[in-house]
């Protein structure tokens, strides 16, 4: 059945019914066309469950459909997504993601949650010297000695902020370099010492054999709710070792039982299997 498109609706609208949070990483994003595909590389905006903003080295339009490729910061994770463009307009851009996975859709809500409680709002209070009994009455001598202090406050406060500004400059383009290569090298995995390889989710799921669904423990009321759990897979496709991240306790024993029935195809390197890294969102549903 053919779902009904729906009108195009900006991102950054007002009417936004998730938390998005400030995100500065590189981004590539692919417009597929009938028989090529082309990439424009830029930089990310903000980012929420819903979508990502973007200002991109290149021309897209309302309605194309794009794949979409960044580096979630702390997680260590490529977050690879099919979107539609929603709003572009000099050279920023507005995707909305589509067909989001369980994983997909809790990791980001899992950095955004780590993002909103690193932000602590601080407050200083300035307190008033108490007047003195007696002001004593400016000469002109006094007035001109307190403007020059003043202009040299000000010289100083500009020589600071220029300062700063170059220095802002030089970190905001080292970041740049290093953010590219962080998405090269996550794009084409490299086996470590101990042979084990870090994964996405997406990929994962391509690999997945057998699922045991999971089920709620004794006395437990059937509500719904997300397990999401770091875990390794054994070069035989089965699951080795597990460490819950997030979701309601009393779910999380249950989830980590139905996880050790998984299995997974065998991820090679060179044709021999290697020990694997990922994350799994386990869903409860009455």
């Amino acid at each position: 059945m053919t779902t009904p498109a729906r009108a195009p609706v900006p991102l950054g609208s007002n009417h936004r019914r998730v938390p998005r949070c400030p995100l500065a990483v590189p981004v590539r994003v692919t417009l597929r066309h009938a028989s090529t595909a082309q990439a424009f590389p830029g930089r990310s905006l903000d980012l929420g469950e819903g979508g990502i903003a973007a200002v991109l080295a290149g021309e897209l339009h309302q309605g194309d459909s794009v794949g979409v490729e960044f580096l979630l910061p702390e997680l260590g994770l490529g977050f690879h997504a099919k979107a539609i463009v929603r709003h572009h307009a000099a050279l920023r851009s507005g995707l909305e993601f589509m067909g989001l996975s369980l994983e997909q859709q809790a990791m980001i809500r899992r950095w955004i949650r780590r993002t909103l409680e690193a932000q602590s709002p601080t407050a200083k209070t300035t307190l008033a010297a108490a007047d003195s009994p007696v002001k004593p009455i400016p000469t002109a001598s006094t007035r001109t000695a307190r403007r020059s202090k003043l202009y040299g406050r000000i010289r100083h406060i500009l020589v600071v902020t220029l300062l700063g500004c170059l220095v802002a400059g030089a970190f905001a383009g080292w970041r740049w370099r290093q953010g590219w290569i962080e998405l090269r090298r996550e794009a084409v995995p490299v086996v470590g010492s101990d042979q084990r390889l870090k994964l996405s989710p997406s990929v994962m799921q391509g690999l997945l054999l057998r699922q045991e669904d999971a089920k709620y423990p004794d006395g437990s009321p059937p509500a719904p709710g997300i397990v999401l759990l770091d875990v390794v897979i054994a070069s035989d496709g089965t699951v080795l070792e597990q460490r819950a991240v997030s979701g309601p306790e009393r779910l999380v024993r249950a989830a980590m039982e139905s996880v050790k029935d998984w299995r997974f195809q065998p991820y090679n390197v060179d044709g021999k299997p290697v020990e694997v890294e990922t994350t799994l969102a386990v869903q409860f549903q009455p």
